[in-house]
């Protein structure tokens, strides 16, 4: 069993784009931007029996961010300026993912699993045009549902060749089914992997 957490905090404030910079801005206030990022993740790995392992994976992830900015003044390359503006938006994703590994021979190898990705995120904005607020809301709730399959074949020590299936149906979309087939072929004694896929 494995635990992985990673927190980032990020502050930062810069010139607005379009405004001409630290020398030619006419407004002297930097855009700010405040984002934080929490990421967490939990493996679990059983070796059910000499040709079977089942692997669980939990994955959550949180994104945060609030930018403000006093926008540009008018000038050559427009007479309108960008108005003062501000958003703030969130953004969680967490996702279980299952699978099985099943060693057929020592040359033939077959994954299949499945996996549920729930999202959630809002994002609301502020323009501010002649004095008078102008507000926006995007919100969005989804979940997508996947199922997938994996062989690899290893043909000589050094060349394998493998192809895998996935399908994925999102909430109000419909099933998505991609395809592809691929040769790895190792770079030896450098551990160097060439690889060709399609799909």
């Amino acid at each position: 069993m494995r635990l992985v957490a990673r927190l980032s905090d990020n502050n930062s404030s810069n010139f607005p784009d379009d405004s001409g910079g630290p020398v030619f801005a006419v407004r002297r206030t930097s855009d700010t931007r405040y984002v934080t990022e929490i990421s967490a993740g939990l493996v679990f790995e059983q070796q059910v029996s000499d040709p079977v392992r089942v692997t669980v994976e939990s994955i959550l992830y949180r994104h945060r961010e609030v930018f403000s900015s006093r926008g540009v003044a008018p000038g050559v390359r427009s007479a309108f300026g960008i108005p003062v503006n501000s958003s703030e938006s969130l953004y969680e994703r967490g996702e279980v993912q299952a699978s099985a590994n099943l060693t057929v021979t020592r040359n033939l190898e077959l994954v299949a699993g499945g996996a549920v990705l729930r999202e959630n995120g809002a994002s609301d904005s502020r323009l501010i045009t002649g004095g008078a607020p102008t507000d926006s809301r995007f919100s969005l709730r989804r979940t997508t549902r996947s199922g997938f399959a994996e062989a690899r074949w290893q043909v000589v020590p050094d060349w394998s060749l493998q192809a895998g299936m996935r399908a994925d149906s999102p909430d109000g979309f419909s099933t998505q089914t991609n395809m592809s087939v691929g040769s790895i072929y190792t770079l030896r004694p450098w551990g160097t992997e060439w690889r060709k896929e399609l799909g």
